[in-house]
């Protein structure tokens, strides 16, 4: 009987090693770290921001207080501290990190941060809120060939910061909008005269 017990007892841990060795493999993380600056908020509301370059945060500031910066290693950094105050933190995606900080013998507050994410360049396809096709493209620094339902007379704008003001024909057709993310654009379009329709296209790769 004490054998067969120890046997069903080998054969449970076997079979929650193999368990566990089942899960590790899900947890385990492989982003590529985005380099540049990154921005985002803490529980309280407070502004954080950090810069990563290389395999090192640096300037990680929570509000107006400089904290410091941390080595990074495998998307991640352990508990690092300047005077007292520490942070510690992971990347769930390339541009996006979630982590911890806490001053001198306080406790830890949750914060995530992300960095902009460069537009896609290429065709972006959707409809506007009358259901009409809509199509634009976006190169460099400019969407061009705006359409709607294959028709419109639509100029090149020029994006900054994310966006492009109202860029409007002599013909009098007009159109303005921002990217929401890399992959999803946003905007509204209208004829002379003509009240403005909101519209909403997403990356498309043939």
């Amino acid at each position: 009987m004490l054998r067969k017990l120890t046997a069903a007892a080998a054969v449970l841990f076997c079979v929650a090693g193999l368990g566990l060795a089942a899960i590790a493999p899900a947890q385990a993380t492989s982003v590529l770290p985005t380099h540049g600056s990154y921005t985002g908020k803490d529980h309280a509301d407070r502004k954080i921001t950090f810069t990563f370059s290389g395999n090192q945060i640096s300037h990680f500031t929570v509000g107006s207080h400089l904290i410091g910066g941390a080595h990074v290693s495998n998307g991640m950094w352990h508990e690092t501290c300047h005077n007292g105050y520490c942070t510690k933190g992971q990347w769930q995606l390339d541009f996006h990190v979630v982590g911890y900080w806490r001053t001198p013998g306080g406790h830890w507050t949750a914060f995530s941060a992300s960095a902009p994410q460069p537009a896609h360049q290429g065709d972006f396809m959707g409809r506007d809120h009358q259901g009409n096709f809509v199509h634009v493209s976006f190169h460099g620094t400019r969407v061009h060939d705006f359409t709607v339902e294959g028709y419109g007379d639509f100029p090149e704008a020029h994006v900054s910061n994310g966006a492009w003001h109202e860029t409007c024909s002599q013909a009098g057709w007009c159109y303005r909008g921002r990217f929401q993310g890399a992959h999803t654009v946003v905007g509204e379009w209208r004829t002379r005269g003509s009240v403005w329709h909101a519209w909403e296209a997403h990356a498309y790769s043939a």
